[in-house]
């Protein structure tokens, strides 16, 4: 036969009460070490999720540490192709002026004058 358990009122159980001190004392220590063995686990909890944002921080920091090294090696490679460039425009510039001062063209001008005789003589 089965009993709807809305209408079935539950009985309170009564727990005789012990009146030796000694074993209340342990009673309550003992509920006080349970509440503080569950704040402790609560904390611990709480840190480890704080340790999950932090580790998930570090990598995305990480991450960003590794792409601005990439960035800086480009940047290296192409201030190192700017400075090769301006090494040879400079070495361009001291060449002309170097060439200009040996040969003006006031030399050239007998000079070719000269091998034109000469090859005229031949």
């Amino acid at each position: 036969m089965l009993t709807c358990m809305k209408h079935k009122k539950l009985k309170a159980v009564h727990v005789p009460r012990n009146n030796d001190p000694v074993i209340r004392h342990l009673g309550t220590m003992l509920e006080t070490m349970n509440d503080n063995i569950m704040l402790l686990a609560e904390g611990q909890g709480m840190l480890f999720v704080r340790m999950d944002r932090i580790e998930q921080t570090l990598d995305g920091h990480t991450e960003m540490i590794g792409e601005l090294c990439m960035d800086m090696t480009v940047v290296k490679e192409k201030l190192d192709q700017k400075a090769d460039k301006q090494d040879l425009d400079k070495l361009e510039f001291e060449l002309k002026r170097e060439l200009a001062k040996k040969a003006d063209k006031e030399d050239i001008v007998p000079l070719v004058k000269r091998v034109a005789v000469l090859e005229a003589a031949r």
